[in-house]
């Protein structure tokens, strides 16, 4: 007031007080408003007085405080840009860290802003926060949402201001940068508010607001208050309600309205803090900069108003990055900006984020993906939820890593091919993580993402992840990818073998802050119209957890009960479960004790999902226990199936001959209904509207979401689990989740299922296995197990099937029948990967398990299986002994069937010992066996072994009459694959006795046959028998082309034997072609698969190979050493035919060196090797070099 005194003194001089007073008097009079612009030059040490305090020359008190006066700093006028209305606010806070310095308490900023805007947005406002207050996110705020005012807290000393650079640290702007780098040429807002915070001892500035208002604002409004002034905080919420309010919002007067208007209501209250606060005069501070004293920046035609707290529609958030809007993320500002910097390019390693579940731990993922593609927009992303496995990711990352190579527009060359072969799930995992490493992660960095990451371990004191496979990818992601990061959400930590997870940054998602709950009040309308205090303590009663505040503006929303009631029902619980701690959580006023926050959580939980569920109508309740089911977003015909009554029909699959057969009876319906049937889920469906009626009363309550880019619905995992939790203990609910997973396994079974994208039959088959889990139905998973992994096989998804295989096998337990056939494909996966320990260890269990459960034909069956590996190995006393044991259980058994195999196998081990006659004998004993039980098939099976011992007695017409009663069976019952692959066999024993075309022609239709049918293994077999043909006759052209064909196959299927055959073919062919580095490649690629697995007859022949493509190119050096490899392996495996031939070879390297003692003493050797085999044409050959040596 003093200030006022003075400055009138010194310049109203003479006459103007007495016209200005004469001018109030009229205005009193008329009631109309005066406005007084006062001008003074912005550098001048005059503009940092406070005009607005000269006194009003009638009754003294200052002209900004008369209530008709508007008093604004005049500055040139400029063209006032009208924006179209509703009020858009855009607020930016800068709060910079790092410079030693006083900084502005961001958490207080932004309470003080939400307050300010509180009445605004309770008209039809929009305010949109600026999470870093850089001039490039400003300027990008502003273009994208052209508000009418930008709001901007900093500190500053009046010329300049204090925001932020891209590391978070200070940055001193001047007016003119500020104006050039963030403020749009031709959109600057027309108003500028500047809430600038000086520290106490430094002195008020105007220039940096003055030459704004210059230049483009309508209105500049400044404020230079030291921190923690409430006044200013009043004095915008005020401002910012008139504007949002008024339909035709004048800036100045609405600023000198707000102004007047909180003074007087501070020194009128009854609080001595507010009269203290208002003798302070602060109301002199706050100043408005305009051309005019009248600055109508809209008007009443105004575009269709925003909602406030407009509900937002759930979103998933990951894969697509919209868990919420841009600049819709609330809150975990330190993490937004620490964390994406250990996400980007050329890191290692990656971040975990884990926290109690529905604290937002995906949408804070969202947000920092969203940053991480700011700082890096070429980064690949890739996304996987829920349960994974090596396959699953590799093919996210193959596709994201294409997506940036597509839009690079480089769809060829190394990084293209790289991201092809990681995507073949059919080689190895490691070789296609290797190629990723090598070709594409150099070009293209990526950013792996695993979302919901809790489905993936085990349970226990200590988590760890389950598949062992993704244990191991993970490993080698995090320590050894260059440019491939992690981003992880998961309810708990976990640990990876050898302390790898300590490459990843552990970050715990702790509950919201209260200035962070204001924001998110937002977007709940309930909780928006709270008062602050009210939103106080409901913050505090649910541990600032996320979803806990919506379960509560739900309940508001439903009118079942005032904010005080729930609150006081809410501390009442947790005053319960915290007891002596309780009075230190209620007193805290802005951050949460995060040690304490979850348990606040979960005594909150108990009582909003009580209100919640006693409002829901007996129908809803039961659907939403029954949706609870559900692991991933579904349609509404999933929710319908649920209430739908489901019938199991019976239903048959003939084949064309036994649908012959069965017409042929007198009664074709009685003899179908004592035929075997399988039981198929029909479903009698319920009233879609009734439906209709319960999801929307589900929706209304928060308790069922809908995905806004699929609108499939879904129960949140937080909540559904709390659900489960809660239902477990009650027999009743237990008994109605069994039936919930029931019908839903019956849904992903039934036509109506429809897949998610990215999904196919197999997902849908994995959903219902994981449903019959659920329900306790072990039988029903492990057949959905069984139909998968066939699916699986014939795709070649070797490592996906074998993950399936073992988490089904650790889920289902020794006690059930399924285990043993489980067990037994994982034998036979073992033993096509080279692992023979393994496939022993997994054929053992499957017996071990029979065994346990007395189950006496699964027992045999296993003796069996591990007696056909023997025999495979050439192991064939031991397989001798394991037939014995299974025929002792069949015989017992009185099993016809069973001792008709194993008849038919002691046949088969007595022809690879040769002794042919007691394999016959085995063999007819089996066929009239499978005469007497009609069974045609193993009939098939017994001809094709007789047509075997045959061929090798030399009895050919025989063996082709054997062959022709096989193949008649076969096509009798319609098994054409079986038909086929015994032509091919014929064709073998056709080329054998010279006749190339015939057998071509046997091979040719096989393989047509089998590939059709997606038989990939044995078409691979009998394209590498064409080739064979092929080289006999010397094309070697066309035997490049079969072995080739074998090879894609063979990747099909990830047999590595074959791959390694395939190889050493394609060399053979290159040989014959005389393509010798073509040749020398392929052989390097067979000897390396043939290492892989300790295949010793392979490894002697490839290095026999690579020593020919050596000497041939004269490397004679190259050429001794796998010569010498070679002879080891033979003599390991004491093949003499193959040490003849390696010595024979290794004669031919002393020759072309001029060793003639080495090469007549080797090929001497190779002589008496041969002689004990009666290989005559290898003795002659090494005679004739014997004797040129002469």
């Amino acid at each position: 007031m003093v200030c006022g005194y003075l400055l009138a003194a010194s310049f109203l001089p003479g006459r103007v007080p007495e016209v200005l007073a004469k001018v109030l008097r009229k205005a009193e009079k008329n009631s109309t408003v005066v406005r007084i612009g006062i001008e003074v030059a912005d550098d001048s040490a005059l503009s940092r007085l406070p005009w607005e305090a000269l006194p009003d020359p009638v009754s003294g008190q200052p002209l900004a405080l008369h209530r008709l006066v508007v008093v604004y700093r005049k500055v040139p006028e400029s063209p006032i840009r009208v924006v179209p209305g509703p009020l858009r606010v855009v607020v930016a806070i800068s709060a910079p860290t790092g410079d030693g310095g006083e900084v502005l308490d961001y958490e207080m900023e932004l309470r003080a802003v939400l307050t300010s805007v509180h009445g605004a947005r309770a008209g039809t406002a929009r305010v949109e926060i600026v999470p870093f207050a850089t001039t490039t996110a400003i300027r990008n705020a502003v273009r994208a949402e052209d508000p009418h005012v930008l709001h901007i807290c900093a500190r500053g000393d009046g010329n300049s201001l204090d925001l932020e650079d891209d590391e978070g640290g200070v940055r001193r702007v001047t007016a003119e940068e500020f104006l050039r780098e963030a403020l749009p040429a031709g959109a600057v807002p027309p108003v500028l508010a500047l809430a600038v915070r000086r520290s106490a001892d430094s002195p008020a500035v105007q220039g940096f607001a003055a030459h704004l208002a210059g230049h483009g604002a309508a209105a500049v409004i400044n404020t230079e208050q030291p921190v923690g002034d409430q006044f200013t905080t009043r004095a915008f919420a005020s401002f910012y309600a008139d504007l949002a309010h008024d339909d035709r919002p004048d800036v100045v007067a609405a600023l000198a309205h707000s102004r007047r208007t909180v003074h007087d209501q501070l020194a009128a209250s009854t609080e001595r803090r507010d009269r203290d606060l208002a003798a302070r005069d602060h109301w002199a501070a706050v100043t408005v900069f305009a051309g005019s004293g009248s600055s109508v920046v809209f008007g009443p035609e105004r575009s269709q108003p925003t909602v406030p707290g407009r509900a937002v529609t759930a979103r998933r958030g990951l894969p697509d990055l919209d868990a919420v809007d841009a600049g819709e993320f609330v809150g975990r500002r330190a993490d937004q900006r620490s964390l994406p910097k250990l996400l980007s390019r050329g890191r290692r390693g990656g971040v975990l984020l884990h926290g109690i579940g529905g604290v937002g731990k995906t949408a804070l993922a969202s947000e920092l993906i969203r940053r991480t593609l700011e700082r890096d927009p070429h980064l690949a992303l890739a996304t996987v939820t829920g349960v994974a496995n090596v396959d699953s990711v590799l093919r996210k990352i193959a596709w994201a890593l294409r997506k940036q190579l597509i839009a690079a527009d480089q769809q060829a060359g190394r990084a293209w091919r790289a991201t092809l072969f990681a995507d073949n799930r059919n080689a190895p995992w490691r070789e296609r993580l290797d190629m990723l490493r090598e070709e594409a992660l150099g070009a293209v960095p990526a950013l792996l993402v695993l979302d919901n990451f809790e489905d993936n371990l085990t349970h226990g004191e200590h988590y760890e992840v389950r598949d062992e496979g993704l244990r191991a990818f993970l490993v080698e992601w995090v320590r050894a990818t260059a440019n491939g990061s992690l981003l992880v959400t998961s309810r708990h930590p976990f640990s990876l073998p050898d302390g790898a997870e300590g490459r990843l940054h552990r970050h715990h998602v702790g509950p919201l802050s209260f200035a962070e709950t204001m924001k998110l009040a937002w977007s709940l309308p309930p909780l928006d119209e709270l008062a602050t205090d009210e939103l106080h303590r409901i913050w505090q009663s649910v541990g600032g957890h996320p979803r806990a505040l919506e379960y509560v503006a739900a309940l508001l929303a439903r009118s079942h009960g005032h904010a005080a009631d729930i609150t006081g029902r809410l501390h009442e619980h947790v005053r319960r479960r915290l007891g002596d701690r309780a009075d230190a959580w209620f007193t805290q006023d802005r951050d949460l004790d995060t040690a304490i926050a979850d348990a606040v959580t979960e005594a909150a939980d108990d009582v909003l999902l009580d209100q919640l569920l006693a409002g829901l109508t007996s129908d809803a309740y039961s659907l939403l226990r029954r949706a609870s089911v559900y692991r991933v977003p579904v349609g509404d015909e999933a929710l319908l199936f649920q209430i739908s009554r489901i019938e199991e029909w019976p239903t048959w699959v003939l084949s064309e001959a036994a649908m012959r057969d069965l017409l042929a009876t007198g009664d074709p319906h009685a003899a179908l209904q004592a035929m075997p049937s399988t039981p198929r889920p029909i479903v009698v469906t319920a009233d879609p509207a009734e439906l209709a009626k319960q999801v929307d009363l589900l929706t209304r309550s928060s308790l069922l979401a809908t995905d806004a880019a699929t609108e499939r619905r879904f129960v949140h995992r937080w909540t559904a689990s709390e659900l489960a939790r809660r239902w477990a203990a009650d027999d009743d609910h237990a008994a109605a989740l069994r039936s919930a997973h029931q019908h839903a396994a019956a849904y992903w079974l039934s036509d109506s299922a429809d897949a998610l994208p990215e999904t196919d039959d197999v997902d849908k088959l994995l959903e219902a296995r994981y449903h019959h889990l659920a329900a306790g139905d072990t039988a029903e998973a492990g057949e959905r197990t069984k139909q998968a992994c066939e699916t699986l096989r014939r795709r070649g998804a070797w490592e996906q099937e074998r993950s399936l295989l073992l988490d089904t096998v650790h889920a289902l337990g020794p006690g059930e029948s399924s285990v043993v056939t489980l067990l037994n494909r994982l034998g036979e996966m073992s033993g096509h990967r080279g692992d023979l320990t393994g496939a022993l260890h997994f054929l053992h269990e499957a017996l071990h398990t029979a065994e346990g459960l007395g189950d006496q034909l699964a027992t045999a069956a296993a003796h069996i299986r591990i007696g056909e590996f023997q025999h495979d190995h050439e192991q064939y006393d031991e397989a001798d002994k394991r037939y014995r044991e299974a025929l002792d259980i069949y015989s017992r058994l009185a099993d016809e069937s069973g001792i008709a195999t194993t008849h038919y196998l002691f046949g088969q081990n007595a022809r690879a010992c040769g002794d042919r006659s007691s394999a016959e004998a085995h063999c007819n004993t089996a066929l009239a066996a499978f005469r007497a039980l009609d069974d045609r098939h193993n009939q098939a099976t017994c001809y094709q072994l007789l047509a075997q011992l045959a061929d090798e007695q030399g009895r050919r017409p025989i063996a082709r009459a054997h062959y022709e009663v096989a193949l008649a069976l076969l096509d009798e019952i319609g098994a054409h694959s079986d038909a086929a692959r015994l032509r091919a066999q014929r064709g073998g024993m056709t080329a054998r006795n010279g006749d190339p075309e015939q057998a071509a022609e046997d091979y040719r239709n096989a393989f047509a046959v089998l590939q059709q049918a997606g038989e990939i293994a044995d078409a691979a077999h009998i394209a590498e028998g064409l080739g064979e043909l092929a080289v006999s006759r010397r094309d070697a052209e066309d035997a490049a082309s079969w072995y080739q064909q074998a090879l894609t196959l063979y990747n099909t299927t990830n047999d590595v034997r074959g791959i390694a055959s395939a190889y050493y073919n394609l060399a053979t062919a290159a040989l014959v072609h005389h393509d010798f580095p073509t040749g020398e490649a392929h052989g390097h690629h067979a000897l390396r698969y043939y290492t892989q697995f300790g295949d010793l007859r392979g490894i002697a022949l490839t290095c026999g190979q690579l020593g020919t493509f050596a000497l041939v190119r004269k490397d004679l050096d190259n050429a001794a050493n796998y010569y010498r490899r070679a002879l080891e392996a033979s003599l390991e495996l004491g093949d003499d035919q193959h040490i003849g031939g390696t010595l024979f070879n290794m004669a031919q390297l002393y020759r072309t060196s001029g060793d003639t003692d080495a090469t007549r003493d080797a090929l001497q050797q190779a002589q008496h090797h041969w002689a004990r085999v009666g290989y005559e044409r290898g003795i002659a050959d090494a005679q004739e070099l014997l004797d040129q040596m002469r």
